[in-house]
């Protein structure tokens, strides 16, 4: 079965941007990147491009890019010699690869205009591999003490992925918060920090001394 998700990835952003291109004059949108890590029950990083309008909704674009321990694997797994110099390379992990689209609610904060609010969720493709049928071999401290199969797998996930943007300057600025996905196999509850970059915001004029 054909991997289709970094066709659709590519045309959803060439249309979001191509929607930009028409709305930059206007002060009321954003449009900006970012790229950042993501820890919970899982390790990995995302990146996005994200597009504000009417500085009350925004459209989200993006890649994630995540792995976490099998959900077989059994309590006695022991690394070995080899996987400590392999940096770990070769232990049994679950992947996933995720390409989604989200929208969000802009809350902005009158009294601190470099902070917003972003309430984001939105649906995804994700394509991935998981470990299964451990099967324990021993190792003898050199190896893994289990063997197991990899599977490749498809489904649809959910995400959650609210953030609080502080938007340092017009064109950097840094953004925090929870991410939970819905998937088939199992669910993952994490944290997010990213860079953001672009059109963030307006200039804000201090008024004068």
């Amino acid at each position: 079965m054909k991997n289709y998700g970094p066709t659709l990835l590519i045309s959803l952003f060439l249309t979001c941007f191509l929607q930009v291109g028409f709305a930059q004059q206007e002060s009321t949108s954003y449009y900006y990147g970012q790229i950042g890590p993501e820890v919970g029950n899982f390790a990995g990083v995302s990146v996005a491009g994200n597009y504000i309008f009417n500085q009350k909704y925004s459209v989200q674009l993006g890649f994630q890019f995540f792995t976490c321990n099998p959900r077989e694997l059994p309590d006695d797994f022991a690394i070995g010699f080899f996987d400590l110099i392999a940096f770990g390379t070769t232990i049994p992990l679950d992947k996933y690869m995720v390409y989604h689209g989200s929208f969000g609610r802009i809350i902005n904060f009158s009294k601190h205009p470099k902070t917003r609010l972003n309430l984001m969720a939105g649906l995804g493709y994700t394509s991935y591999s998981y470990e299964t049928n451990f099967e324990f071999v021993g190792g003898f401290g050199l190896i893994s003490n289990y063997t197991s199969d990899s599977k490749n797998e498809s489904s649809a996930i959910v995400l959650l992925q609210p953030k609080v943007e502080f938007c340092l300057s017009e064109k950097n600025g840094i953004s925090v918060g929870p991410v939970v996905k819905f998937a088939k196999r199992e669910n993952f509850y994490g944290f997010s920090v990213n860079y953001i970059f672009g059109k963030l915001r307006n200039s804000i004029n201090r008024p004068k001394q």
